[in-house]
């Protein structure tokens, strides 16, 4: 049971007693391939690395889940492919609820794979073979702190273009002392500077015309928008890879938005989770919340939802995205911030089988997080299973002052264990006076 006492402004005094008992290589040499229905299809052995890719539709979009939610082929040089034999099940059993991780598990196919180069999708009877990569056990993709440098990317397609401009892409995702609301100030703020994303470095390209000046570049590609998004996207990682004598566009940048012509894709933006990729609708790649949430992908967040519904826990960014450049004003809620570790200096732990009860102030994340004597901002309940409770303090003040839900409550959210690509669910919001009450078992 979780009571909240009182408000005192900035702190919320707390009781809480509680009952919780992708493969893919480069199209094959002619002698491999096949036309089936005005389809070139070519067959595949080359390894790739599995990414699961997290698609975001406007609110209350009528989409089938496997349109929502698949893995991909990730190659050598940064081209993507969907893997069709991999289903929702597959996905749940092995990356979900199995061993494997996006990002850091080698796919590797049988005989019959076929990519059909219209579609770029990797079709086969059976679904792939995943392995761990050697270096899985050792090595965090998804680094939470320091400096990342990101590249935007504008493109030029045979029939129409990005409609924002190299500045204004710029600006939404810089400032540049122009925007006061983007992802470089936003993340800076939710992690008290603990992350800070920076412009890609200037590079002169083969093109001069598409030369990197302040974190950004166009890109034209002979792709048209009927096309769709998975060939046109494939046709900008060879042209940036080409015109910068790269292997592969993250050795530009940590991260790289591409920012799609108007009607190139179906969903409004997507990212590769434990990846280096984000992908936006026009405009999207201009809007705060779209940036914060897909680059969140990136960096290893899954979604948060509440009861039924994806996306519906509105408290922070993992939620709903809005088609607004500069707000929501708002971070992340518990489940993610204890994922980030941002606030790892004042986070507390209770055991639900034994010390579960706390009495106390829970403080907000505008607080300072490296106070280490300071009350705590999250606390996690460990109940011994997948499923860990965290519990904030969602304060509607300052850089979290445009929370869409739960503003000035204490916020109760279910995850996984606080470390990995687990999807959230809000539990409860409590105002002073209230209780909520769960049974783990």
């Amino acid at each position: 049971r979780i009571q909240q006492i009182r408000d005192e402004r900035r702190n919320m005094k707390i009781s809480i007693p509680l009952f919780l008992a992708m493969i893919a290589s480069h199209e094959a040499s002619a002698t491999n391939q096949r036309t089936t229905g005005g389809r070139r299809l070519g067959k595949f052995s080359k390894p790739c690395t599995a990414v699961l890719v997290d698609v975001q539709y406007q609110a209350n979009a009528e989409v089938n889940l496997v349109d929502k939610r698949y893995l991909a082929c990730l190659t050598d040089d940064g081209s993507t492919y969907k893997v069709k034999a991999a289903n929702q099940n597959f996905l749940k059993e092995n990356f979900e609820n199995g061993a494997f991780k996006s990002g850091e598990t080698d796919l590797t196919f049988g005989n019959d794979a076929v990519l059909d180069s219209v579609t770029n999708e990797i079709s086969s009877k059976s679904p792939p073979g995943l392995a761990k990569k050697s270096w899985e056990s050792g090595r965090k993709l998804a680094v939470t702190s320091g400096k990342k440098s990101v590249l935007v990317v504008r493109v030029v397609a045979s029939d129409d273009s990005t409609s924002a401009s190299d500045t204004d892409l710029g600006n939404s995702v810089f400032g540049n002392n122009v925007d006061s609301v983007n992802l470089s100030s936003q993340y800076a703020a939710c992690s008290h500077n603990k992350l800070e994303f920076v412009k890609a470095a200037d590079k002169f390209g083969t093109e001069d015309a598409n030369s990197i000046k302040d974190g950004v570049v166009t890109v034209t590609v002979s792709t048209t928008v009927a096309e769709g998004d998975g060939p046109m996207r494939n046709a900008i990682t060879a042209k940036l890879n080409s015109v910068f004598n790269v292997s592969s566009p993250n050795q530009l940048a940590n991260h790289v938005m591409y920012c799609l012509p108007p009607g190139t894709m179906n969903g409004i933006a997507y990212a590769y989770i434990n990846s280096w990729m984000s992908v936006y609708s026009d405009y999207w790649c201009t809007y705060v919340s779209a940036q914060m949430h897909e680059i969140g992908h990136n960096l290893n967040m899954a979604h948060a939802n509440e009861g039924t519904t994806n996306y519906d826990d509105q408290s922070g960014m993992m939620g709903y995205s809005y088609s607004s450049s500069d707000s929501p004003v708002m971070c992340f809620n518990s489940a993610k911030s204890w994922q980030f570790g941002w606030y790892d200096q004042r986070h507390q732990i209770l055991d639900a089988n034994s010390n579960r009860a706390y009495l106390g102030k829970l403080v907000p994340i505008l607080d300072d997080p490296d106070i280490t004597t300071g009350d705590p901002m999250i606390i996690k309940i460990e109940t011994g299973t997948n499923a860990d409770y965290f519990i904030n303090f969602n304060r509607k003040l300052g850089f979290n002052s445009g929370t869409v839900e739960g503003g000035n409550q204490v916020l109760v959210t279910v995850a996984g264990n606080g470390d990995s690509y687990v999807q959230s669910n809000l539990q409860a919001k409590l105002s002073a006076g209230q209780a909520w009450d769960a049974t783990v078992g």
